[in-house]
């Protein structure tokens, strides 16, 4: 970050090295801000003065759109209820339905069909890939796993992976897991694993392996191993937001605890 006014700086190339990536505004309040290029979104407990001194000054440098209460924000719709709020994708899904005359395709009860394999060179190229690039950008929005595998063939799509996304895209008309050496071309599993927080989704990932695993148990290790290291950073990153964790009760083995 920048020095402070009027701090001494031996050269105005320098810049400061933070120790912390969240800092709090005053003791008891603090202002969360998620920035994705130009889009702001803000947040802070019930204090609204602190937004409104937050973007009274972000609008003296810069010139904003004030947009209002959420909504809308990248794709997700939030509708606020009684006892929270609802995420949701419901308008970016009618969207894109309507985008590829999918709107009136008849549902399917899962993305990809289990049997289905998918190599570089399977039938006619594509005469635009652009095409096949495009929905794939799109649908990883909604639905990692499978997109994960589409997207290997971004170079040079065949008309069988654009029937695929397509397929994907029908599916929206109507946990930690693992497989083992499901991928024809490289045999390596593939990881992925789905973290909530009470009843919110947080973290979530779909990855091929970086190694071959021999056997099915080797993959779930892998897994496993992958799974824990998210939960070791979002554990501190809890913590750094001062959000209670509240462990489970320990079992005492005394005689006197029956």
């Amino acid at each position: 970050m920048k020095h402070p006014p009027d701090s001494f700086v031996s050269s105005p190339s320098l810049v400061c090295k933070l120790k912390k990536s969240l800092y709090r505004k005053t003791i008891n309040s603090i202002v969360i801000v998620a920035v994705y290029v130009d889009d702001i979104l803000v947040t802070v407990g019930n204090n609204l003065d602190e937004i409104t001194s937050l973007k009274t000054y972000l609008d003296s440098i810069f010139k904003i759109k004030d947009m209002g209460f959420l909504h809308y924000f990248l794709g997700l719709e939030f509708d606020k209820t009684n006892d929270g709020m609802v995420i949701h994708q419901h308008k970016f899904i009618m969207e894109l339905l309507e985008m590829y005359s999918m709107n009136n395709s008849k549902p399917v009860s899962m993305p990809l069909p289990t049997k289905i394999t998918l190599l570089p060179t399977m039938s006619n190229p594509l005469s635009d890939p652009t095409l096949y690039r495009q929905l794939i950008g799109k649908l990883n929005f909604l639905l990692h796993n499978a997109i994960f595998h589409l997207s290997q063939f971004n170079q040079s799509p065949c008309q069988a992976h654009y029937d695929a996304a397509l397929h994907v895209l029908q599916y929206f008309q109507g946990t930690t897991t693992k497989d083992w050496t499901t991928c024809p071309i490289t045999r390596r599993s593939v990881s992925g694993f789905f973290i909530l927080f009470g009843d919110n989704p947080i973290s979530w990932k779909s990855k091929k392996q970086t190694t071959i695993s021999l056997s099915s148990a080797k993959a779930k290790y892998r897994s496993i191993s992958r799974v824990c290291t998210e939960l070791a950073w979002l554990s501190q990153l809890l913590i750094e937001l001062e959000v209670p964790n509240v462990t489970p009760i320990p079992l005492n083995k005394e005689p006197c605890f029956p």
